[in-house]
């Protein structure tokens, strides 16, 4: 039997002509290296702007650093949401919690089958909203299973800042290449 012992987070970031999708997975034995991040790993959206040229060079720096230490063991970015759940399906069996973006919960794929079908094997799914105001509930469920909430909060933190980070990236790719459509 394979005993689960990851967290995945999906958080999805979306403008106009550019939605990115991006997973990360993390090890439940590195919860206590990963919290003494949680202070920095900040929401990009709660950022000035003048705050973000300072925040994005140290974040992406501290991502390779617990790339490098093998704290986050899995760091994919996706354009299409079918690649992102599918990932995620495909490791179900390894994985113990997954915290997910609520759109993404409740879309559809391109092949029909709607997202939250490709958790529904995963024991504990949390969703963004969820983890933003937990209940006590889902506190219980999270601390049943060996986690805490500044572990899941921190790997939430972490994918938006990956996703927002990237999809700004090529947005400002999208708007170096002339548009024009006279047909």
């Amino acid at each position: 039997m394979v005993t689960r012992k990851f967290i995945v987070a999906i958080d999805r970031s979306t403008k106009v002509g550019v939605e990115v999708f991006a997973v990360i997975a993390l090890s439940i034995d590195s919860q206590e290296k990963l919290i003494r991040y949680s202070d920095f790993f900040k929401h990009l959206r709660r950022l000035g702007r003048s705050s973000k040229i300072i925040y994005l060079p140290k974040m992406l720096r501290i991502i390779k650093q617990l790339v490098e230490r093998r704290i986050i063991i899995g760091l994919k970015v996706f354009t299409r949401l079918n690649e992102a759940v599918e990932l995620v399906h495909s490791r179900r069996a390894n994985i113990l919690a997954c915290i997910v973006d609520n759109n993404t919960y409740n879309y559809y794929t391109t092949r029909g089958i709607k997202s939250s079908n490709y958790f529904k094997y995963i024991p504990l799914v949390i969703l963004e909203n969820e983890l933003k105001k937990p209940s006590e509930e889902l506190i219980d469920k999270v601390h049943r299973a060996g986690l805490t909430m500044v572990f899941l909060r921190t790997t939430l933190n972490i994918s938006d800042n990956i996703a927002n980070y990237t999809r700004n990236l090529f947005e400002k790719q999208l708007r170096e290449i002339p548009q024009i459509w006279n047909l």
